[in-house]
């Protein structure tokens, strides 16, 4: 039994290095938009404004999603929601660079990767790890969630080189085919734990749910999910919008500019590893009060 539950765990870390690649994509492909901004608009002819309205639709379409999925998530499993929105988030990325109008941006950056790249992440894949590591489940999922950094990170400096010698729809197409090799090949591999597993370790706690109506009354649900993400939606959008075309108005290089936004990123990364494997004593509420 015991010989069981190891090869469990280890099977474990498994599906955290699968699910961090691709939400790896994902935020990679999230982030390339922005990079991309400038060049679209040349060869479109499409204001930045217009494209920009692209990145707000996507936003929007993440914060509506996160409920929607995580219904989702309860009725059919974490395994086939993660599974089916990062592949939608791969052909809407896959299918970008052969837009014609300023519709099928919206359609495909705004509604079609809005709704699945982030909520995916968050909601599904999060608890298929949960599901996996029922104790001690801070650094895995930590690691899982500093894809996000790390995507916009390497992504960031990377799309804006590789469109200097590709141009920006022949490097959306080659984000697009890498997206979609590493879902079809996590697909294989990536299953929910037996429920004989759960009995083991003799935990009860992936039958306990808390009411949506009575999770949204707790002060946690309106410091954490209103006010937090609430002040990054007014700070991250304009941020990633602008950049770009600041940079370029005070004479920085394209280029230059992109590897800056993955230096940021670079910052967001070192927290997310060193704030998640930290022991819950050590984080009171007042800790947590004074850094917001």
């Amino acid at each position: 039994m015991l010989e069981s539950r190891r090869r469990q765990i280890r099977y474990g870390w498994i599906i955290v290095g699968l699910n961090f690649a691709m939400f790896f994509m994902a935020s990679g492909a999230q982030m390339a938009f922005p990079v991309s901004l400038i060049s679209i608009s040349k060869e479109m002819g499409w204001e930045i404004s217009l494209l920009g309205q692209a990145m707000s639709i996507c936003m929007l379409a993440t914060g509506l999603s996160m409920p929607i999925i995580g219904k989702i998530t309860d009725k059919y499993g974490p395994r086939i929601v993660s599974l089916l929105g990062y592949t939608i988030s791969g052909v809407s990325t896959l299918l970008l660079p052969f837009v014609s109008a300023i519709w099928q941006v919206y359609l495909l950056y705004g509604v079609l990767l809005g709704f699945t790249w982030h909520s995916t992440g968050m909601v599904a894949s999060t608890t298929l790890i949960s599901m996996w590591f029922t104790e001690k489940k801070s650094l895995p999922l930590s690691i899982f969630q500093s894809a996000y950094p790390i995507g916009w990170f390497c992504t960031a400096p990377l799309i804006g080189n590789l469109i200097q010698y590709y141009g920006w729809r022949g490097t959306w197409l080659l984000l697009g085919i890498a997206f979609m090799l590493v879902v079809v090949i996590s697909s294989y591999f990536i299953r929910e734990p037996k429920k004989s597993y759960t009995k083991i370790l003799g935990k009860d706690e992936l039958n306990e749910k808390i009411h949506v109506r009575i999770a949204v009354k707790t002060r946690f649900f309106m410091i954490i999910g209103v006010i937090i993400m609430f002040m990054c939606g007014f700070t991250d959008i304009p941020f990633a919008q602008l950049w770009l075309p600041i940079s370029i108005e005070w004479g920085i290089e394209e280029v230059i500019a992109s590897y800056g936004l993955g230096y940021i990123a670079a910052t967001a990364f070192i927290g997310t590893i060193a704030i998640g494997p930290l022991p819950k004593n050590l984080i009171t509420r007042s800790h947590l009060q004074s850094f917001i």
